[in-house]
């Protein structure tokens, strides 16, 4: 589990405008729901390289993540897909707000060696990833599926409940394919930021 950071600091750079509070008024600030996915959890032995380096090594720079919402298998026993996002830096988190409370989601992640300053989705939200200056299409030469967390106790099952909801036959992405359809998934919350984290091995080289 991850505590988004900024949040904690909030207090800190707003001053007294946002979190000062009166004899009469209080201001409060809302967040909402909230699941983030951290290259440090996937990159495995794969070493994150900057933008600009041209020399010899071999390693990421940068990566696309898309969230699947795992509490439901469809009908080909996929979770659903979300907007994926935007190609981002190997050395940046991303996440996804407004995602479902009490839902369970499975992230799979795309990596290129290629900047993310050139590629661009082939549609807003879309995983597929085109050269920014050709607009030819450019395959993932990683990937990895994010995952598996721990159970997390049922809010209405009291202390030290169980959800019941783990799903334990939605296959998604290279989980799948190793042959373990058991994907948790992280639990959201309302008030939290959670982070899937077993990613297994890490990344892995893209199959064609």
């Amino acid at each position: 589990m991850r505590f988004a950071p900024h949040f904690l600091g909030l207090c800190l750079t707003a001053g007294w405008l946002a979190c000062s509070s009166g004899s009469t008024t209080t201001t409060t600030i809302l967040r909402k729901e909230m699941v983030g996915v951290d290259p440090a959890d996937f990159l495995g032995k794969v070493p994150c390289l900057p933008d600009d380096d041209a020399g010899a090594a071999d390693g990421a720079k940068s990566y696309v993540a898309t969230l699947f919402d795992v509490t439901e298998c469809g009908a080909q026993g996929r979770g659903f897909p979300l907007p994926s996002s935007p190609a981002t830096s190997c050395r940046l988190p991303v996440t996804f707000s407004f995602v479902v409370e009490t839902h369970r989601y499975v992230a799979e992640v795309d990596a290129y060696d290629a900047p993310a300053s050139a590629l661009k989705a082939i549609a807003p939200g879309s995983r597929l990833q085109l050269n920014a200056a050709s607009d030819q299409r450019v395959e993932p030469r990683w990937v990895a599926t994010c995952g598996d967390y721990p159970p997390s106790p049922d809010p209405d099952a009291g202390l030290g409940g169980s959800t019941g909801a783990v799903n334990a036959t939605c296959g998604v992405g290279q989980a799948g394919e190793a042959g373990s359809n058991e994907v948790r998934g992280v639990y959201s919350y309302s008030t939290l930021t959670q982070t899937p984290h077993d990613c297994g091995a890490g990344l892995v080289e893209s199959r064609e």
